[in-house]
């Protein structure tokens, strides 16, 4: 299974981040008219014309903010967490009281104390 573009081929079903950072590195990227058209049609979708060009125009935005974002220098950036720090944490404490008996009283049926509903799947 290929993906939209002709020009860079990438499966679909690829799981690997790096794999697509490596393709699209130093591209620019752009959707093409074409390429909602076939994403509607394998989507089984029926899109005017208006719309393809209405998504086309959105996705090149969004991808073109992408690359801006690729582009940003994040080397001396320090991701690390700053774990070091002291967390406020609260004090875990009952907030509410036990309401099942309440909540089960309007439930038409009750199973082993938890509230029945039918089987959707077989």
């Amino acid at each position: 299974y290929d993906t939209l573009s002709s020009e860079v081929k990438v499966s679909a079903f690829s799981s690997n981040p790096k794999v697509l950072s490596n393709i699209y590195e130093g591209r620019n990227m752009a959707i093409k008219p074409v390429e909602i058209k076939k994403l509607a049609s394998l989507s089984r979708l029926v899109v005017d014309d208006k719309t393809i060009t209405d998504v086309t125009d959105r996705l090149s935005s969004v991808l073109a903010l992408v690359d801006q974002l690729q582009s940003a220098q994040t080397e001396s950036i320090d991701i690390s967490r700053p774990f070091h720090i002291a967390q406020r944490l609260r004090e875990d404490e009952i907030t509410e009281s036990n309401k099942i008996d309440e909540l089960q009283a309007t439930a038409p049926e009750i199973y082993n104390g938890f509230f029945a509903v039918p089987k959707m799947i077989d």
